[in-house]
């Protein structure tokens, strides 16, 4: 690299980092499929609530266990570095739990069931946990260019975004007649997305190397770690950002089924799943077209105006809500969400590429790199949160008198359940966006950052480089 030069890893180091979010997704969406089969008279017929509980109980646990995979991540020295002997165990590991949580017996009874489900589904969490933190990490090292950072997050939700759209048919595939079931069909298809874990696990290892694999020397535990991360101003606003947005969308995102069944299309559940289908698939594919061009989005407008842009149509959206989820329309709301798509990717890429420059910023306060600690905390929160609110919208649903079982549901009930979804939208987007607009990092103050931690590099090889040839001298004497 030439002098000045800003460090960008080879595309094929980036996409095949990239690659390495499919089998991140694989995990990721076998776990989230649980409900959806394990309940099902024609999957394994368990209790809604044992899986309930089981999806609660995992990401509590898995939540809490991120903060000590990081730290120890962070303070990990090897011959292959810190971060790969993680990947490989969550890549390795994932790929069989991938496997195994679908090799439930359906003649077991519920409390077996509910035990191996715990057992397995706890283990393909963990997996994931450890997969995640060590290929997020590695990907914070791949560029110091302020901009190049959009394209590298770019680049990853690309193969986020296809892989998304070609898990949601999974399901169902599962149920093809050729395999005789549902249960039969989800084990054969679970052995095809293991071999994606495995194949996009050994392109990251084969092919994405590590820079800062020996820089920490000075370990610093667990608590101490945490506090110092939580005291990153930066980071803590962009994370009460995410968590206020991550709030409303999930109450909202939790009780919009029923909005649109019982409300906007008057008890005819077909024509709700119809209109979230084409919802979710136009969505996603008008947010995969921005993703080409984010690099240059952000040069245009900058990572934190990006950010800024994506908290407001997320606000604008929660307002236009009410007005566009209405039986007069029902299909009206597949407008308000192909525009929100672009806008929120772009939000979403872009604060995904600041993450990095935290990073930056806290290497040059505290001297230390740790990417670790940074994707665990938020990963933490993130979980933790998703995890209280599965039990919080059953909770809301009671509390608004909807009645299981019903295919009608009575006008007040029907009235609350619209008023508890979308006053949390609107308020948790109105926060989010005063979050975002408080936000301080800029580009010139990275270039800043980016200059002193290149001259603290350069002395420190120095001194090195010194320290090396008066060894030698002693050697040669």
């Amino acid at each position: 690299m030439r002098e000045n030069e800003v460090y960008t890893a080879s595309n094929r180091a980036i996409y095949s980092w990239g690659f390495g979010q499919v089998g991140l997704q694989c995990v990721y969406f076998s776990f989230a499929q649980l409900m959806q089969i394990y309940t099902t008279p024609t999957g394994f017929a368990l209790s809604p609530v044992l899986v309930s509980w089981v999806i609660v109980l995992v990401r509590a646990v898995d939540s809490f266990a991120d903060p000590l995979f990081a730290n120890w991540s962070d303070n990990f020295h090897s011959r292959w570095g810190r971060r790969k002997p993680f990947l490989l165990a969550g890549g390795i590991c994932g790929a069989f739990f991938v496997m195994a949580v679908w090799w439930t017996n359906p003649g077991w009874t519920e409390p077996i069931k509910f035990a191996y489900l715990l057992f397995t589904a706890v283990m393909l969490c963990g997996a994931w946990g450890l997969y995640a933190l060590a290929h997020g990490a590695m990907g914070y090292e791949l560029t110091d260019d302020y901009h190049g950072r959009s394209r590298l997050m770019a680049i990853k939700g690309l193969f986020t975004g296809i892989t998304a759209i070609a898990l949601q048919w999974v399901h169902w595939l599962t149920m093809r007649p050729f395999f005789g079931g549902k249960v039969t069909g989800i084990r054969w298809v679970s052995i095809g997305l293991a071999a994606m874990v495995l194949l996009s696990t050994f392109a990251v290892l084969r092919f994405t190397s590590e820079r800062f694999a020996t820089i920490n020397r000075n370990r610093i535990k667990l608590l101490p770690a945490i506090r110092i991360t939580l005291r990153n101003r930066p980071f803590l606003l962009l994370l009460l950002m995410m968590l206020t947005q991550r709030l409303g969308t999930a109450l909202f995102y939790g009780l919009l089924f029923y909005v649109n069944v019982y409300y906007v299309c008057q008890g005819n559940e077909s024509l709700a799943s119809k209109i979230a289908g084409i919802t979710g698939t136009t969505s996603a594919l008008l947010g995969l077209t921005v993703l080409p061009f984010i690099q240059r989005i952000s040069r245009r407008i900058g990572k934190r105006h990006g950010v800024m842009l994506g908290a407001g149509a997320l606000a604008a959206s929660a307002l236009l809500v009410p007005f566009c989820l209405t039986p007069k329309m029902p299909y009206l709301q597949i407008v308000l969400w192909a525009v929100l798509g672009p806008l929120t990717t772009v939000g979403q890429t872009l604060t995904e590429a600041i993450f990095p420059d935290i990073c930056d910023i806290d290497e040059l306060e505290g001297g230390l790199r740790r990417e670790g600690m940074f994707v665990a905390v938020s990963s933490f929160l993130v979980k933790f949160e998703a995890a209280l609110c599965i039990l919080l919208v059953g909770y809301l649903i009671q509390f608004a008198g909807f009645q299981p079982g019903q295919m009608m549901q009575s006008p007040e009930a029907v009235l609350h359940l619209r008023w508890i979804a979308f006053t949390p939208y609107i308020t948790c987007s109105l926060l989010a966006l005063l979050f975002a607009w408080r936000f301080p990092i800029t580009e010139k103050m990275m270039a800043e950052v980016r200059q002193k931690l290149d001259a603290r590099h350069a002395a420190a090889k120095e001194a090195a480089a010194s320290e090396s040839a008066a060894v030698q001298v002693e050697l040669n004497r």
